[in-house]
């Protein structure tokens, strides 16, 4: 069963997600930051695979999947805007280049698949998935390059009674997104992309002192 598939099932309302324990939570910044980047996000690899069946190439849920964690990112104010671009075709206006390289899998109890087929979905199965995300950050400008990973984990259970969820269907997931958005910008953020370097916050903070003092 192909993610895109799994994606679909969710859209029907009969699933419902829960987050994982991974990546933990990470408290955002009370206020959002003072540069907010355009950034353009493109997949470069993405597998999928269900059980122990073999990894196959899926881009698609590649760019479904971070589209979803740059999504996040908007909503916390990191950046002002996001946009996918195919193949790194990237428009060189950007502020930064997003490039992923990725995998999933979900793990899944086959005889709970029949047993669920055999009660006609009476009796659900989870589904959990287990994500890795490899992500590199270009400057648009610099071309200065910086890495994270980041590992994430969401179970869903498919019934068709769980229509009844569907307002809440898709909230544990939207949830692990969330947090590997977070984790992914305060990987990049320690790095010293989009602006200062944490741990030089005293520097700036002196820096901006001078300029007000140079403008009085």
């Amino acid at each position: 069963m192909p993610a895109a598939l799994l994606f679909l099932i969710v859209c029907a309302g009969c699933t419902y997600s829960v987050a994982g324990d991974t990546p933990a939570a990470i408290e955002p910044p009370p206020s959002p930051p003072s540069f907010q980047p355009a950034v353009e996000h493109t997949v470069a690899e993405f597998t999928f695979a269900l059980g122990s069946g073999d990894m196959t190439t899926s881009i698609f849920d590649g760019r479904q999947l971070s589209t979803e964690i740059m999504q996040a990112w908007q909503r916390r104010g990191y950046v002002r805007s996001e946009q996918y671009v195919a193949d790194g075709s990237f428009s060189g206006t950007a502020d930064y280049h997003l490039t992923l390289r990725g995998r999933q899998r979900g793990e899944t109890s086959f005889t709970m698949q029949i047993i669920n087929a055999l009660s006609l979905g009476l009796i659900p199965y989870t589904i959990t998935q287990r994500y890795e995300f490899q992500y590199v950050l270009a400057d648009g400008k610099s071309g200065v390059q910086y890495m994270a990973i980041v590992q994430a984990s969401d179970k869903t259970w498919v019934e068709p009674f769980l229509i009844l969820t569907l307002p809440f269907a898709g909230r544990g997931h939207r949830l692990t997104m969330q947090r590997v958005g977070d984790d992914l910008y305060d990987q990049f953020r320690r790095q010293g992309a989009f602006g200062t370097p944490v741990g030089n916050d005293a520097a700036r903070q002196d820096a901006e002192r001078v300029r007000s003092a140079r403008s009085d």
